[in-house]
């Protein structure tokens, strides 16, 4: 939170039924902050949303980070992995969008990147990530 690590743990048992999870979460050492966070599954349609934020006069929640959030992947060996974002640019007259092949040459970046959305694929499926974050 806010670009600093905190341990989580669950506010009692998650919520689970045949085609959703929903759980809260709290930080140690931040009482009274809370992230509510739900899990969909509809047809093909997988969806993980902070569904609400509780946060307190002593702890302003301004922005959130899941490191190791491995929701989505594609692997250099597979066929067609690919890559799309667009960056968060407010010059209009630049182009904010990244188009790249995933292969055994792909580089990580060097440190994270803001994105308003992000889309991996195959030659089989495909799988986006949009953040409303205006950071």
């Amino acid at each position: 939170l806010n670009g600093t690590a905190h341990p989580v743990k669950l506010k009692g048992a998650p919520k689970v039924s045949a085609t959703a999870a929903r759980y809260t979460l709290a930080f140690d050492g931040l009482p009274g902050v809370e992230l509510d966070a739900s899990l969909t599954v509809s047809g093909r349609t997988t969806t993980f949303k902070v569904t609400a934020v509780r946060d307190t006069p002593a702890f302003r929640v301004g922005t959130i980070d899941i490191p190791g959030h491995d929701l989505i992947s594609v692997g250099s060996t597979e066929p067609g992995a690919a890559t799309a974002f667009t960056t968060l640019d407010p010059d209009s007259t630049r182009t904010a969008d990244v188009f790249a092949k995933v292969t055994g040459a792909t580089k990580p970046d060097p440190a994270p990147l803001g994105a308003t959305y992000a889309l991996l694929n195959t030659s089989s499926l495909a799988a986006a990530v949009e953040s409303n974050s205006s950071y």
